[in-house]
């Protein structure tokens, strides 16, 4: 019984690439078997190394092609050209990740998971390839993965360098605290833009604390509304800023969490100058508190 061949549905012998001319002349053989046509002269071209050194590494010389590549368009379909393999150690799903980026095609139509993504682009320096470039749709179906994996998503952009996608990521990062970010996480982020991660959730933090510490404006008192039950009206609002302070993610507190121990307030006032006066306070807490930076 003959063993099955698998073939790349992208890289196969008779693929028709965008902007790519001439025949495919070496192959590329997956540890899970599957095979995939490339071109030296491509792969050559957007790699400092010879892609992973496969055109001057050991590689088996002149092995038959399992579908076979004619040697000219006019030759007969029983004529092949052998061409040079290489065995690799990527699984085919990440492998073609890495051609797809390495050729500028576009990868959607595979929807590569977050692992798959996060194999091929730690890979690509292996092979001498630059990150994609930022209208890669890559980076689109990376995205779509950040709500769920927002350190992940980030800490790629980092790895790669890519300022645009890391200000993007950044601001998925504020649904969740630092300490999410896993140790492989932080090692692809590296020290600069795991520091301006971190400043970005302690400004946020901080500017929320100084956003909700100044008190509902006073008035002059009255026989209902004295002195004393303005301090009181105040000590009450001191009392709402320890509660909001208390919540878990103040770097991404959303306006019903922020607001609604300021409106307890306003509900036990009786006041409807102090009332007024709390509601006053109330929109400009959340104004002053969506205008804060979001991102690196």
């Amino acid at each position: 019984m003959q063993a099955q061949i698998h073939v790349s549905t992208t890289f196969f012998p008779s693929a028709i690439l965008p902007g790519v001319s001439g025949r495919s002349d070496i192959i590329f053989h997956t540890r899970d078997l599957v095979f995939f046509y490339c071109h030296k002269s491509i792969l050559a071209s957007r790699s400092t190394n010879n892609f992973g050194h496969a055109f001057s590494s050991p590689h088996v010389s002149g092995a038959a092609s399992p579908v076979g590549t004619p040697n000219s368009p006019g030759a007969h379909q029983s004529t092949w050209t052998p061409l040079d393999m290489i065995v690799i150690s990527e699984a085919a799903e990440i492998f073609n990740i890495i051609l797809l980026i390495t050729y500028r095609l576009p990868c959607s139509r595979y929807a590569p998971s977050l692992e798959v993504i996060t194999q091929a682009l730690t890979s690509l320096h292996k092979y001498g390839c630059s990150p994609p470039h930022d209208d890669a749709d890559l980076w689109s179906v990376l995205m779509e993965r950040a709500p769920a994996a927002p350190m992940r998503v980030y800490a790629l952009c980092a790895l790669c360098a890519n300022e645009t996608m890391c200000r993007r990521a950044s601001s998925y990062t504020l649904t969740v605290s630092l300490d999410t970010a896993t140790e492989a996480d932080a090692l692809m982020m590296g020290a600069v833009y795991y520091r301006r991660l971190a400043l970005l959730h302690q400004a946020r933090r901080d500017a929320l604390r100084d956003i909700i510490t100044e008190p509902p404006a006073q008035h002059p008192p009255t026989d209902t509304c004295t002195t004393e039950d303005q301090t009181a009206m105040v000590k009450q609002w001191k009392t709402a800023i320890a509660d909001t302070l208390s919540q878990n993610h103040l770097q991404n507190l959303q306006p019903d969490a922020l607001t609604g121990n300021f409106w307890s307030v306003a509900a036990e006032t009786t006041c409807t100058s102090c009332r007024d006066a709390i509601r006053d306070r109330i929109a400009t807490v959340l104004h002053d508190w969506v205008t804060v930076k979001a991102t690196i």
